[in-house]
């Protein structure tokens, strides 16, 4: 009887070793799959979201993304940059100083702070 029961015991054992090993490999394999997704998102972000620089000469305005150095848009009126730059760039984000940017598809100025509740908006509503 004691060895049944020391069987039992075992066979417990080694069924809750199993269990718990599994569970990590199963966690583990989420993690990576989330983390895939996360870098996907953060790319996809980083590639819709400019930061302009501004330049002038003459009477032109030229618009420039400070981190790639990319050609945005020209004009000699905010509203003719906004009509380039919504034809070149639709859903596009632009972080024009700390405080301002133009969203959605007007490209209306908007408060920086208030980016992520627009984005989520919109994203809703698609």
């Amino acid at each position: 009887m004691d060895e049944l029961l020391s069987l039992l015991l075992q066979c417990f054992l080694w069924y809750m070793l199993f269990k718990i090993i599994f569970a990590f490999i199963e966690a583990w394999g989420r993690h990576k799959i989330i983390d895939e997704h996360r870098k996907e998102l953060v790319k996809h972000i980083s590639n819709i979201v400019h930061y302009v620089e501004q330049e002038k000469h003459n009477e032109c305005y030229y618009w420039f993304d400070k981190q790639t150095d990319e050609f945005l848009a020209q004009g000699q009126t905010d509203e003719e940059i906004k009509q380039h730059l919504a034809a070149r760039f639709k859903g596009h984000i632009f972080v024009l100083d700390d405080d301002r940017a133009l969203f959605g598809p007007e490209l209306k100025t908007v408060p920086v702070d208030q980016l992520p509740r627009l984005f989520n908006e919109n994203t809703n509503a698609s």
